[in-house]
């Protein structure tokens, strides 16, 4: 019985240490990605496109030859399509990539990677990351992935085993399920295109595509820009209407013209202080040498008058910033320009000229550069995410010291990661990007670059090749090379992938000089 006790232990040593082999096998990690894989399920709508990584896991060893996957995805077309694959993820080498091997249309996909140089390419130990696949989900339905090693001659050298890995990873490996608004045209939400509510509108909709189209308008909305139109889905009845203030820029702006507005403290103001959006790379810590400088602009409308001297207090909610200095530009290049932190949290900035005859002529831009840095150790509660800044206390004085009518408009200020597009998120709010600047966010620039109208206007999604709204601060990035780092022109073009591969290679970039002052 001792004997046979000893025995079984032999074998059950022997299989916890053999186990780790047998588990060869494909996995995915869905974007945005944890560094965890194993995940069987993607849900998304029509029209949207969705990531994955590609590894092999349980390998014994971490410096294959060779290696590959080869998919298979159901169907073809309708519910997903092959959109795009980083060919190899270094130090893997690029093998012989092929999509769609048995043909266009026929839901297969072929990479094959080299490791010329056995270089170490698990990551962590065990795993083996092989490639980034992109589907685009153009209808409703649900598709199998299968990932295998089926395409002779065998993919992955011994101790690996094509047959093992084929045997061990599951099928499907990736389910993706791609959720309609509606299957009918008459129905609950969900399933067909009755109303949510009465302030939608929408009744009469048909579904077409998964998408409701068409339909009775929303009642309260009378199409006016100008105006806010309240609703009430309870009482079914529509508000008071009111002047939509974010309409307006200035005393200029054209709802200034709308009776509903014409009242407003902004369209009876002789200067506008304007705040522009702005965009900030969020501190790594919150250590004291870890925090960032910040160039916020401020812009001033005056149509009609000379401004001989300005006064105001630039506030953010929550207190995250503090300021450090005053910046001139063209407008104001013979005025001092002093910045004060206040007890209050706010920033007090006096612009004024010594020289005689010197004003701000009439105009409109930029008068201002308030300098600023996030507050550190610790940093405040409520920060890292989106700043509001606006105006209180202006005052402005004209050319021969009287009182000027002024308003203030606030803005944003919003932390991104310059470089950093995809995977591309929802399409709307701050979700896109993964926190690091890699080849695949340089796949992605090129993409929009490609698709860029460099006649659209700056700054339109045309001119940044259809980026959403999430990845358009982010892809129009600074150009050239540190200290000389030309500002976002509103155009993602060749400039602005040079710059992301020289941040992916951790080189000097213009995305680390602008907006967090390194330089190598």
């Amino acid at each position: 019985m001792k004997k046979l006790s000893i025995l079984c232990m032999c074998a059950l040593v022997i299989a916890l240490v053999t186990g780790p082999a047998i588990a060869q096998q494909y996995e995915v990690d869905v974007h945005p990605p944890d560094g965890v894989y194993g995940d069987t399920l993607i849900s998304t709508t029509p029209g949207s496109q969705v990531c994955f990584d590609v590894a092999l896991t349980g390998s014994p060893v971490d410096n294959p030859g060779s290696g590959g996957v080869f998919m298979t995805y159901t169907p073809a077309t309708g519910v997903i399509a092959y959109a795009s694959a980083v060919s190899f993820v270094p130090p893997w080498t690029a093998g012989p990539t092929v999509n769609d091997p048995l043909g266009p249309g026929s839901g297969t996909f072929f990479d094959k990677v080299a490791n010329l140089g056995l270089a170490n390419v698990s990551n962590p130990s065990g795993t083996l990351p092989i490639t980034t696949i992109c589907m685009d989900a153009p209808g409703g339905g649900t598709a199998n992935i299968d990932l295998t090693a089926a395409v002779a001659p065998a993919y992955w050298p011994a101790p690996l085993d094509d047959a093992t890995i084929n045997a061990n990873t599951a099928s499907p490996t990736l389910v993706i399920d791609v959720v309609c608004a509606c299957t009918t045209d008459v129905g609950p939400p969900g399933i067909g295109c009755d109303p949510v509510d009465w302030c939608s509108g929408g009744s009469g909709a048909t579904c077409i595509d998964c998408a409701c189209v068409g339909g009775d308008p929303a009642p309260c909305d009378d199409g006016n820009v100008c105006t806010v139109d309240p609703c009430d889905a309870g009482s079914e009845t529509c508000g008071e209407k009111t002047c939509d203030v974010s309409q307006l820029t200035g005393a200029t702006a054209p709802c200034c013209s709308d009776p509903i507005c014409v009242n407003e403290v902004i369209c009876g103001a002789e200067v506008t202080l304007i705040k522009e959006t702005g965009y900030y790379q969020p501190p790594a810590s919150d250590a004291c040498e870890d925090r960032v400088t910040i160039k916020n602009k401020v812009c001033m409308s005056n149509p009609d008058v000379l401004v001989g001297g300005i006064q105001f207090d630039l506030c953010d909610s929550p207190d995250c910033l503090e300021c450090i200095n005053c910046e001139l530009t063209e407008r104001t290049v013979m005025f001092d320009c002093i910045a004060v932190e206040l007890p209050n949290g706010c920033c007090r900035v006096i612009m004024f000229c010594k020289n005689p005859g010197c004003a701000i002529n009439p105009g409109l831009c930029d008068v201002a550069t308030v300098v600023q840095q996030t507050k550190c150790d610790p940093i405040p509660d409520g920060c890292g995410v989106c700043i509001e800044e606006g105006f209180e206390n202006i005052i402005a004085s004209d050319y021969n010291g009287f009182d000027l009518a002024e308003a203030g408009i606030g803005s944003t200020l919003c932390p991104v990661i310059c470089g950093d597009i995809c995977p591309p998120g929802t399409g709307s709010g701050n979700d896109c990007g993964d926190g690091v600047v890699d080849i695949y966010d340089i796949m992605c620039e090129v993409n929009l670059a490609l698709a860029a109208d460099l006649g659209a206007a700056p700054g339109s999604p045309e001119a940044l090749g259809n980026a959403n709204e999430c990845q358009q601060p982010r892809a129009d990035v600074p150009t050239g090379t540190p200290p000389v780092c030309a500002d976002p022109d509103g155009y993602v073009t060749i400039m602005d992938v040079m710059v992301l591969i020289d941040s992916a290679l951790n080189r000097q970039d213009c995305c680390s000089f602008y907006y967090l002052g390194i330089i190598y």
